[in-house]
C-alpha cells in the first residue's frame, strides 16, 4: 500500500502474480514490440522492467511472465545487447539482476538513430552496386533520401529529447523550491 492507502500497481519484489492492469500493459507492450519485428517475450520483459519496482532476477522474470527460463535469457541478451536492459549485481547475492538503465529512453532513441544510419550505408551500398543507369536506380535513390531523412531526424530527436529532459528536471526543481519555501512558511507561522 501507498501512504496515502491505495494498492501500489506496480511489480513487488516477491510477488508472482501481477495486478490485472499491470499484466494487460506487459501484454500490450509484448505485442507493439511484436509489430516491428521484435519478439513478443522481448516487449513483455520491456514492459515488465518498466514496471518493475527493484531489479529482477531471470528467475523473477520467468515466473512473472509464465515463460521458460530460456526465453528469458535469449530476450534479455537482445535486451542487454541494444542497452535497453542492464545486468547489475546486489551485495550478498551471487545471482544476475535485470533492470532498465538510467536514460533508458535516450537509448531507445539512439538506438533507431543508429540503425537510420546503418539504412544510410546500405542504401549507398545499394547505389554504388547498380551503377548510375540501373531501370530501378530511382527506387535505390529515394531508399537513400528515406534513409538519409530518417537519420537527419533520429539525430535530431536524440537531441530534442535531450532538451526536453532538461526542460522537465529544471520545472521539476523549480516546483519543489516552491513546495519547500510554502512549507517552510507555513511551519513559521
Amino acid at each position: 500500500m501507498d501512504d496515502d492507502g491505495s494498492r501500489d500497481k506496480g511489480v513487488q519484489p516477491t510477488a508472482d502474480e501481477l495486478d490485472p492492469a499491470v499484466e494487460q500493459f506487459i501484454n500490450s507492450m509484448g505485442f507493439y514490440f511484436e509489430a516491428y519485428g521484435v519478439s513478443r517475450i522481448g516487449g513483455q520483459m520491456m514492459g515488465l522492467l518498466l514496471v518493475a519496482a527493484q531489479p529482477l532476477t531471470a528467475e523473477d522474470i520467468a515466473t512473472r511472465l509464465k515463460i521458460s527460463r530460456a526465453s528469458v535469457s535469449m530476450n534479455i541478451r537482445m535486451l542487454l545487447a541494444t542497452g535497453i536492459a542492464e545486468r547489475i549485481g546486489v551485495a550478498g547475492d551471487r545471482r544476475d539482476f535485470y533492470q532498465l538503465p538510467a536514460g533508458g529512453m535516450e537509448v531507445m532513441l539512439r538506438e533507431n538513430a543508429r540503425g537510420a544510419t546503418i539504412m544510410v550505408n546500405l542504401a549507398e551500398q545499394g547505389l554504388n552496386a547498380i551503377g548510375p543507369r540501373h531501370p530501378a536506380r530511382r527506387n535505390m535513390e529515394e531508399f537513400a533520401a528515406m534513409a538519409h531523412f530518417s537519420e537527419e531526424f533520429y539525430n535530431k530527436m536524440v537531441s530534442d529529447w535531450r532538451e526536453y529532459k532538461a526542460q522537465q528536471s529544471s520545472s521539476k526543481q523549480a516546483v519543489n523550491r516552491k513546495e519547500s519555501q510554502g512549507a517552510a512558511a507555513t511551519r513559521q507561522r
